[in-house]
């Protein structure tokens, strides 16, 4: 009896241990947080989601020498803006698309029938971004009624732009400059500076071609 207790105990504590190791670490995107509601459009069924769109700006702090009190530190301001995003669900007899899917935390699909149950007015959902269901890492503090939403690569994953990202700075503007056009060095032939200069001892009449000026050297 008293080795069936100790039995138990043993079990009791490996069990406890095994319960209490966290998940392993995420290899994929983390989740976007948002809303999802579902209607019927004939045979078909229309999504649509909406999602905070997070724009960053970084503000530079000021430092007050004089009057410290006055100094303030750097901040970082967001803008926060809902995305809509529209999907229609056809099911597999209709395409062969890999379609977006509606999946709860143990990862089943749900059929067309129960997106409409759950999603009949805006709920909240989680959005995997990587079409590939949400790792356990990030579902740890999420409610275990919590339905995901697997993007596919046809309706816009990875939609990267829906993680809050930096404002793009505009360009800086360059000051204009004037186009200088290169000098052209003209040189003047020998021939046209000759002709310039009758008096020149090799200035040679163009009347008079090399042969008669031969022969009139030998006399």
């Amino acid at each position: 009896m008293k080795l069936l207790r100790l039995c138990c105990a043993y079990l009791l504590v490996v069990g406890t241990a095994v319960a209490a190791e966290p998940p392993a670490f995420p290899k994929y995107l983390p989740p976007v947080f948002g809303t999802a509601v579902a209607q019927k459009n004939d045979e078909f069924v229309e999504l649509t989601i909406t999602c905070p769109l997070v724009t960053l700006t970084a503000v530079a702090g000021v430092e007050d020498l004089e009057a410290p009190k006055l100094s303030t530190m750097p901040t970082v301001q967001a803008d926060v803006r809902p995305s809509i995003r529209k999907i229609t669900l056809r099911g597999p007899q209709f395409t062969q698309r890999t379609e977006t899917e509606i999946v709860g935390l143990d990862g089943k699909p749900l059929s067309h029938q129960q997106i409409l149950q759950r999603l009949a007015s805006e709920t909240p959902v989680l959005i995997s971004m990587n079409r590939v269901t949400i790792g356990d890492y990030y579902l740890q503090t999420i409610k275990p009624d919590t339905l995901i939403v697997v993007l596919s690569y046809w309706d816009g994953a990875p939609a990267t732009e829906l993680f809050p990202h930096f404002a793009e700075k505009p360009p800086a503007e360059t000051p204009a400059r004037t186009q200088q056009h290169p000098k052209i060095h003209t040189r003047k032939s020998t021939r046209s500076a000759r002709h310039a200069n009758p008096r020149s001892s090799t200035a040679i009449s163009p009347l008079i071609s090399p042969a008669r000026l031969n022969r009139a050297d030998c006399r």
